[in-house]
């Protein structure tokens, strides 16, 4: 019988095996180190006025000198196989419009690094801080503590369903803003100044950020004023209702992109659910606060 080729590497491999344990097919397992990632906390930047450091950091964006290594819930452990002395890069992610499934990296929150010796089997704690960067442009922020409101125009025409300042229900500070509904007051339409309109594009990111808690769905967006003073409304960042208080990172940047508008403003409005044609509810509250528009 001819001696075939295959035939004798298949033999030699097995002969090879016998001496080292096959680690030729099963090499040894590298064992890695691990970053365990506490939740974020929210800093102080002095050149930027960004009002609340409240946040909803929900995610990290990892790497480990140029190599990505995932995005991770927080509190996250993770594996790196590096060792030795790395550099540590964690951007802070957020859930996008408020949807679970959208992970993004929120531009404004300066990104956290540290150089860690890293050592296989060693788990390594990060307390990682962050804070909105410098070159953050914030346009307004309505906190409901003080001052002439933001959002001054009564859009529905209906002064009992107006967004008020209300020692109510505060999540922080002293006020937060009220909306109050009801069976014969059963829908708002609130909108920022018409005096005080903002020019947003230009290619950068822009978001509005917002803190709720309500007993109705809610819809924010941007209102487009012509040069005619006519007014197009582009309501499409949704918010259901929630009997705690909430925060939220609203994406206008696509938005404001498509329609391509000299100035906004910025609205919201919401009323009573209805269901086989009658009122689900009778009354319910809306509570907003720290209202942000940033851009850069």
């Amino acid at each position: 019988m001819k001696n075939h080729p295959l035939l004798f590497i298949l033999l030699l491999l097995i002969t090879l095996c016998s001496f080292s344990a096959c680690d030729l097919i099963n090499p040894e397992e590298q064992v890695p180190s691990y970053i365990y990632v506490e939740p974020y906390t929210l800093q102080l930047n002095p050149d930027v006025d960004a009002g609340s450091l409240d946040h909803k950091i929900t995610h990290v964006f990892a790497y480990a000198g140029a190599e990505f290594l995932g995005i991770f819930a927080l509190p996250a452990l993770i594996p790196v196989l590096q060792e030795g002395e790395q550099q540590l890069i964690l951007d802070a992610g957020i859930r996008d419009n408020g949807v679970s499934t959208t992970i993004q990296i929120y531009p404004f929150y300066e990104r956290y690094e540290k150089t860690i010796d890293l050592n296989p089997g060693q788990i390594d704690t990060l307390q990682p801080v962050t804070r909105y960067r410098s070159d953050t442009r914030v346009h307004f922020i309505e906190d409901f503590e003080a001052g002439l409101p933001v959002f001054s125009e009564d859009r529905d025409g209906n002064p009992l369903t107006f967004m008020e300042s209300s020692t109510e229900e505060v999540f922080e500070g002293s006020k937060s803003g009220l909306i109050s509904l009801d069976t014969l007051n059963p829908f708002f339409d609130v909108g920022t100044n018409r005096a005080q309109l903002f020019a947003l594009k230009g290619g950068g990111k822009i978001y509005l950020e917002v803190n709720y808690k309500t007993d109705v769905d809610l819809l924010f967006g941007l209102l487009e004023i012509d040069n005619t003073g006519h007014v197009l409304s582009n309501f499409e960042y949704g918010l259901l209702a929630r009997d705690t208080w909430h925060k939220v990172y609203f994406n206008l940047t696509e938005l404001v992109l498509v329609t391509n508008a000299d100035e906004y403003q910025v609205a919201v409005t919401g009323g009573l659910p209805i269901e086989n044609g009658k009122f689900a509810i009778s009354e319910a509250k809306v509570y907003l606060d720290n209202i942000k528009l940033i851009s850069f």
